[in-house]
């Protein structure tokens, strides 16, 4: 939510005020803007995603995760229809 708030509202309002009426760059600094909050707003997301990640990474080496995966006691689907376990 406060990306979305800064990459919609905040950074246009202050970039476009900036580059298009204090620099005089009038309407180049409207796009020159919405490429600046564009690649600003990636750029933070992404670092935010991989410092989640690396977060969620922590916890999971704490909780004790087998790394084998979960088998079940049956055959699968074909087996279940078999043993008359679904309604067709």
């Amino acid at each position: 939510m406060p990306a979305t708030l800064y990459r919609q509202i905040v950074a246009p309002g202050l970039a476009f005020w900036l580059l298009a009426f204090q620099l005089d760059w009038k309407l180049r600094g409207i796009w020159w803007g919405i490429f600046l909050v564009t690649w600003s707003a990636a750029l933070f997301l992404f670092w935010f995603g991989r410092w989640k990640l690396r977060q969620m990474e922590g916890l999971a080496e704490g909780a004790n995760i087998s790394e084998e995966p979960i088998r079940h006691g049956h055959g699968g689907l074909k087996a279940e229809r078999a043993q008359g376990g679904f309604a067709v």
